[in-house]
Protein backbone atom coordinates (compact mmCIF):
# COMPACT_ATOMS: atom_id res chain seq x y z
CA UNK A 1 0.00 0.00 0.00
CA UNK A 2 1.63 3.59 -1.41
CA UNK A 3 0.40 6.78 0.12
CA UNK A 4 -0.32 9.70 -1.78
CA UNK A 5 1.99 12.11 0.33
CA UNK A 6 0.44 15.13 2.07
CA UNK A 7 3.49 17.47 0.84
CA UNK A 8 5.33 18.27 -1.67
CA UNK A 9 9.34 18.30 -1.83
CA UNK A 10 9.93 22.48 -1.61
CA UNK A 11 6.82 22.77 0.39
CA UNK A 12 7.21 25.00 3.40
CA UNK A 13 6.29 23.13 6.75
CA UNK A 14 6.06 23.74 10.37
CA UNK A 15 6.82 21.19 12.93
CA UNK A 16 4.49 21.54 15.39
CA UNK A 17 3.94 18.59 18.00
CA UNK A 18 6.60 17.68 20.51
CA UNK A 19 9.48 20.31 22.97
CA UNK A 20 10.87 22.12 19.70
CA UNK A 21 9.16 23.59 16.59
CA UNK A 22 9.40 25.70 13.32
CA UNK A 23 9.29 26.10 10.09
CA UNK A 24 10.86 23.63 7.35
CA UNK A 25 10.98 22.89 4.03
CA UNK A 26 10.66 19.56 2.44
CA UNK A 27 14.07 18.29 0.65
CA UNK A 28 12.89 14.60 0.59
CA UNK A 29 9.63 12.24 1.06
CA UNK A 30 10.68 8.17 1.61
CA UNK A 31 8.25 5.38 1.91
CA UNK A 32 8.56 2.31 5.26
CA UNK A 33 7.88 -0.91 4.22
CA UNK A 34 4.63 -0.43 5.73
CA UNK A 35 3.93 1.99 3.11
CA UNK A 36 3.97 5.26 5.86
CA UNK A 37 5.44 7.66 4.91
CA UNK A 38 8.55 10.50 6.43
CA UNK A 39 9.43 13.47 5.59
CA UNK A 40 13.07 14.81 5.69
CA UNK A 41 12.86 18.32 6.55
CA UNK A 42 15.81 21.28 6.29
CA UNK A 43 15.84 23.57 8.93
CA UNK A 44 17.43 26.96 9.33
CA UNK A 45 19.45 27.84 12.57
CA UNK A 46 18.65 31.52 13.32
CA UNK A 47 21.75 33.25 12.73
CA UNK A 48 23.30 30.75 11.52
CA UNK A 49 24.54 29.44 8.00
CA UNK A 50 23.36 26.00 5.75
CA UNK A 51 20.47 23.85 7.52
CA UNK A 52 20.02 20.73 9.30
CA UNK A 53 17.56 18.14 8.08
CA UNK A 54 15.57 16.09 10.19
CA UNK A 55 12.77 12.85 9.70
CA UNK A 56 9.10 13.62 10.68
CA UNK A 57 6.08 11.43 9.87
CA UNK A 58 3.29 13.00 8.68
CA UNK A 59 1.04 14.23 11.89
CA UNK A 60 4.87 16.03 13.33
CA UNK A 61 4.26 18.40 10.04
CA UNK A 62 1.36 21.20 9.30
CA UNK A 63 1.04 23.26 5.91
CA UNK A 64 1.93 26.79 6.40
CA UNK A 65 1.54 29.78 4.41
CA UNK A 66 5.50 31.33 3.74
CA UNK A 67 3.89 34.69 4.47
CA UNK A 68 3.71 34.19 8.14
CA UNK A 69 7.14 33.76 8.24
CA UNK A 70 8.26 36.01 5.97
CA UNK A 71 6.05 38.70 5.56
CA UNK A 72 7.50 40.44 3.07
CA UNK A 73 7.50 37.42 0.32
CA UNK A 74 4.13 38.27 -0.50
CA UNK A 75 5.58 41.32 -2.22
CA UNK A 76 8.74 40.43 -3.53
CA UNK A 77 7.22 37.37 -5.80
CA UNK A 78 9.29 38.26 -9.17
CA UNK A 79 12.47 40.20 -10.25
CA UNK A 80 10.44 42.88 -11.63
CA UNK A 81 8.74 43.05 -7.83
CA UNK A 82 12.23 43.66 -6.71
CA UNK A 83 12.97 46.58 -8.89
CA UNK A 84 9.96 47.92 -8.60
CA UNK A 85 10.64 48.08 -4.35
CA UNK A 86 14.14 48.69 -5.19
CA UNK A 87 13.41 51.51 -7.22
CA UNK A 88 10.41 52.83 -4.64
CA UNK A 89 13.55 52.48 -1.93
CA UNK A 90 16.01 54.93 -3.86
CA UNK A 91 13.19 57.60 -4.83
CA UNK A 92 12.41 57.89 -1.30
CA UNK A 93 15.49 58.46 -0.12
CA UNK A 94 16.18 60.93 -2.90
CA UNK A 95 12.65 62.78 -1.82
CA UNK A 96 14.13 62.80 2.45
CA UNK A 97 17.53 64.07 1.24
CA UNK A 98 15.31 67.21 -0.72
CA UNK A 99 13.35 67.39 2.19
CA UNK A 100 16.83 67.89 5.01
CA UNK A 101 17.94 70.53 2.35
CA UNK A 102 14.74 72.13 2.44
CA UNK A 103 14.98 72.37 6.74
CA UNK A 104 18.73 73.54 6.45
CA UNK A 105 18.11 76.21 4.15
CA UNK A 106 15.14 77.33 6.66
CA UNK A 107 17.10 76.75 9.92
CA UNK A 108 21.03 76.77 9.51
CA UNK A 109 21.78 75.29 12.85
CA UNK A 110 20.12 72.02 11.64
CA UNK A 111 23.05 69.62 11.11
CA UNK A 112 21.84 66.15 9.98
CA UNK A 113 25.19 64.11 10.57
CA UNK A 114 24.01 65.04 13.94
CA UNK A 115 20.58 63.39 13.85
CA UNK A 116 19.87 59.97 15.83
CA UNK A 117 18.54 59.42 12.21
CA UNK A 118 21.85 59.13 10.38
CA UNK A 119 23.29 55.80 11.72
CA UNK A 120 20.12 54.31 9.57
CA UNK A 121 20.61 57.05 6.36
CA UNK A 122 24.03 55.99 6.12
CA UNK A 123 23.36 52.40 6.00
CA UNK A 124 20.12 53.00 3.63
CA UNK A 125 22.93 54.45 1.47
CA UNK A 126 25.31 51.89 1.56
CA UNK A 127 22.20 49.62 0.46
CA UNK A 128 21.09 51.45 -2.09
CA UNK A 129 24.64 51.86 -3.85
CA UNK A 130 25.28 48.24 -3.39
CA UNK A 131 22.14 47.04 -5.16
CA UNK A 132 22.14 49.98 -7.63
CA UNK A 133 22.47 48.44 -11.40
CA UNK A 134 22.24 44.91 -10.28
CA UNK A 135 18.22 44.78 -9.78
Amino acid sequence: MTLKPKFEIGQTVLKWTGDYGGPGIIRGIAGLENGKLRYLVGHQITGGTGEFLHVYSEGNLREIDIVMIDPLSKFLTSEQDNKELFDALATAHRQVDMLMAMVISLDGSFMPTQSSLWPDIVKRVELIRKYEGLI
